[in-house]
């Protein structure tokens, strides 16, 4: 059985529809939701030049910490179908 949604018509008013109207989104036209191009992972960074020695350790620390949150919240958004690897 389909399951259908409420929305609204021409009039102003809400109708059922059911979900199987509903055109699936790609990442050029927008359907139930609009789809996002595909996202790549952010790679490990690294500090480099003549303040490398100083910052090197915290600033690459740091970089790959943001990273991380990064891609898990990528993954999150994959698993949910809104972005694409």
């Amino acid at each position: 059985m389909i399951n259908p949604k409420k929305v609204l018509d021409d009039t102003g008013h809400f109708s059922n529809v059911p979900a199987s109207a509903i055109p699936l989104a790609t990442t050029s036209a927008a359907g139930g939701v609009k789809k996002t191009p595909a996202v790549t992972d952010i790679a490990t960074q690294t500090v480099s030049g003549a303040d490398a020695a100083a910052v090197a350790t915290s600033a690459t620390t740091a970089v790959n910490a943001v990273g991380t949150k990064l891609n898990a919240l990528l993954a999150q958004l994959r698993a949910a179908g809104i972005v694409t690897l």
